[in-house]
């Protein structure tokens, strides 16, 4: 993404909004993570929708889940978060929302897309607009979090928290002080530049060397925008996002909390959850990766929780996307409710061996034409035996095809992947890494 294509999406995003709302105020909230490249989006973003009569409520550096927060509180009518997640520093990337706080859905960004290509508009006489800053952004969110737990609830824990040098880095210190722990800290002092640099969720290493090194209780890592984290336990093991899903259902389930006893969960996730939670009497209903389409189902199931392996966690009654600060206070709630340490609870979700594998491919080809790959997928099954789950599919942003392998025994499994493997490179050339 460059300021050119972003004067585009500005002006086809102001187009957008004045074909659904032609005449009348328009108001949309903007925020970033702490990418240099961020606050130049930011201004261009705003230069080409202010002349649409579009209001601009800036909310300056925020986690994505507390943008979405601002955006209902603010009755907005649309939400952009300039962000890359976790990607590198050099990357960015615009996440819209639409006036609830939900992730815009696929039809309508459908309906800007076409927009972009299209010659800047002829601005017609529009109500007058206004840019209003909100320098209490951060503040408003902590105090809305910090309403989870009472004060210097967790006085006597120790815990790591690793904000990726990222859009957490005040937001989550603030709860976590507030609630009295004593944090080790990491991936605190963003520059700019070094956002996800050897720290945050995709470093999970990092995180679990530092709970060794502190002996710590519990330790968390966000990525960049902040909507996922990763939980370390207090033996220094990073905790598999499934069974925290699985841990979170299975304390909601006992509570009568768990709205129709279903968890919604994607394709990714591993049939170990699927079997402790049948066990309890709750369902998993999977749906595709990413967290706009969790929610999406648990909107048409009316479930009360959704999550993804990746980190992704989805409390309907706190958020309409993924939070990663919420979903830390749930796990530390469900630990103070039970008495039990984290290594313990991961015990009642047992996963099945998997193994995962990305192959970065030089163009894609017709799915239904990976002959080979098919016969091997299918092969793989008649081996693995009945508790077993083979995914493959493309990637959504990078020219890669994606393998998940799951069974119950796992020389079975690696075999298994080797043999999918063999299949895939003959149908698609492989570039090696």
């Amino acid at each position: 993404m460059n300021p050119e294509f972003l004067k585009k999406f500005g002006n086809a995003l102001g187009q957008y909004l004045r074909m659904r709302h032609p005449k009348g105020e328009v108001h949309v909230a903007i925020g970033r993570d702490t990418r240099k490249s961020g606050r130049e989006f930011e201004k261009i973003l705003i230069d080409n929708l202010l002349p649409y009569g579009i209001s601009i409520d800036c909310l300056g550096v925020l986690p994505t889940p507390a943008i979405a927060y601002w955006i209902d509180e603010l009755e907005a009518d649309n939400g952009i978060v300039i962000t890359a997640s976790h990607n590198p520093a050099s990357d960015n990337g615009i996440k819209l929302f639409n006036a609830h706080g939900v992730k815009q859905t696929l039809d309508k960004e459908a309906m800007i897309e076409p927009l972009i290509d299209e010659p800047l508009s002829e601005i017609s006489e529009y109500p007058k607009a206004e840019l209003l800053h909100h320098p209490d952004a951060v503040s408003g969110y902590v105090d809305n979090v910090c309403e989870l737990m009472p004060r210097d609830t967790l006085k006597d824990w120790k815990i790591v928290l690793d904000t990726a040098n990222g859009a957490t880095c005040e937001t989550s210190k603030r709860v976590f002080e507030y609630f009295g722990a004593d944090l080790i800290l990491r991936g605190n002092n963003p520059n700019g530049k070094n956002i996800n640099e050897n720290v945050g969720s995709e470093f999970p290493d990092g995180l679990s060397s530092a709970v060794k090194k502190s002996k710590a209780r519990i330790g968390f890592a966000h990525d960049g925008d902040g909507d996922r984290v990763i939980v370390c336990d207090e033996d220094a093991n990073i905790v598999h996002g499934d069974q925290i899903l699985g841990i979170l259902a299975l304390h909601a389930l006992k509570k009568e909390e768990l709205s129709n006893n279903i968890v919604v969960a994607t394709v990714h996730s591993n049939l170990g959850l699927d079997k402790a939670l049948e066990m309890a009497g709750a369902e998993v209903v999977r749906t595709d990766v990413g967290d706009r389409n969790v929610f999406q189902k648990m909107v048409e199931l009316k479930a009360s929780l959704g999550g993804e392996s990746s980190g992704h966690y989805i409390f309907s009654e706190y958020a309409q996307t993924g939070d990663g600060l919420i979903s830390a206070i749930k796990v530390i709630e469900v630990m103070i409710e039970t008495g039990r340490k984290l290594a313990d609870l991961k015990k009642d979700i047992p996963l099945l061996p998997q193994m995962e594998l990305s192959l970065q491919i030089r163009e894609r080809k017709d799915w239904d034409k990976l002959e080979n790959m098919h016969k091997s997928i299918a092969l793989a099954k008649e081996r693995l035996g009945e508790d077993s789950y083979i995914l493959a599919r493309y990637s959504g942003t990078e020219p890669k095809i994606r393998l998940l392998v799951q069974g119950s025994d796992q020389e079975k499994v690696a075999d298994a992947m080797e043999s999918i493997k063999v299949g895939v490179s003959k149908d698609l050339e492989l570039v090696s890494n």
